[in-house]
């Protein structure tokens, strides 16, 4: 679990980083593509983080 809250923190944080806005920037900002973009990617990171978990209960359980 504690590798789980080191990963979710880790696609979290670059999210809550200011940086500063350049034009590409500010034009996904204003047709709200950049809220797309972001929602996807976090649908991504999580589909990968429930299927590496998934994987790893089925090794476990084979193991024994």
């Amino acid at each position: 679990m504690n590798k789980l809250r080191v990963a979710v923190v880790g696609m979290v944080l670059p999210f809550l980083a200011n940086a500063q806005e350049s034009g590409a920037d500010s034009i996904f900002r204003s047709n709200q593509k950049y809220y797309v973009v972001a929602a996807v990617l976090t649908l991504i990171f999580l589909g990968i983080a429930v299927f590496l978990l998934s994987v790893e209960k089925r090794l476990k359980q084979l193991e024994q």
